[in-house]
């Protein structure tokens, strides 16, 4: 069983989707664009190795709690200013959302919204990736659910792709999304330094030595 297989097997343990925040693309702001019409996709970066278990989107919804119907989540590689291949993708019907803030009118409650990934996807150091978002049951709208600007802004602008199709990325709004992604950091493998090499190379060659004299050469 390699070190991935069993890294997956321990965080799917955990029933907390904010067990572990390995990814914070900064605190959100009071400003936001919908997201129930198109997928939304922001671009992110890891500093190591990094088996991805879930996300925490922030979001409100002008006629109350934003996690009617369900989420779609996608995380695409780095397609230079865009995402590109898509990597993998899921669907959770949301059953948990915790209130932030109250932002303004009574109805206009901020809520992070927690989900775990169908399947944890191992991500690579230093590398561009995107995480994409869509909620709700359908692209037909109603234009009320909506995905918190982030004031950190970092990489490049989100993207928005209508109908979700993801062949027709335009950026709408110049801004980044307020987003977390949880998972566990792999620790890199340290390499063998040269002095181990010539220890093991010397204790093989004691193993044949024979009267003094090596058998094998």
């Amino acid at each position: 069983m390699n070190l991935y297989t069993v890294l997956a097997a321990a965080v799917m343990l955990s029933n907390s989707a904010l067990a572990n925040i390995v990814y914070d693309n900064g605190g959100y702001s009071s400003s936001a664009n919908s997201f129930d019409v198109q997928m939304v996709a922001d671009d992110f970066k890891l500093s190591t190795d990094t088996l991805l278990t879930g996300a925490s989107i922030f979001a409100y919804s002008s006629s109350g709690n934003p996690e009617l119907g369900s989420i779609d989540y996608s995380i695409f590689a780095g397609g230079g200013n865009q995402p590109g291949v898509l990597l993998t993708s899921g669907k959770q019907v949301l059953t948990k959302s915790t209130i932030v803030a109250n932002i303004g009118s009574g109805y206009r409650y901020q809520y992070r919204i927690d989900f775990s990934f169908n399947t944890p996807l191992t991500v690579k150091a230093n590398t561009v990736y995107w995480f994409g978002a869509h909620i709700g049951n359908g692209y037909d709208g109603p234009y009320d659910r909506y995905w918190n600007f982030t004031d950190s802004h970092s990489g490049r602008d989100s993207l928005g792709s209508r109908f979700g199709t993801a062949d027709n990325w335009a950026n709408y709004f110049g801004q980044d999304r307020a987003f977390y992604l949880t998972g566990t950091s792999i620790p890199a493998t340290p390499e063998p330094s040269p002095l181990a090499f010539a220890i093991g190379g010397a204790s093989i060659l004691a193993i044949f030595k024979v009267r003094g004299r090596i058998v094998c050469r």
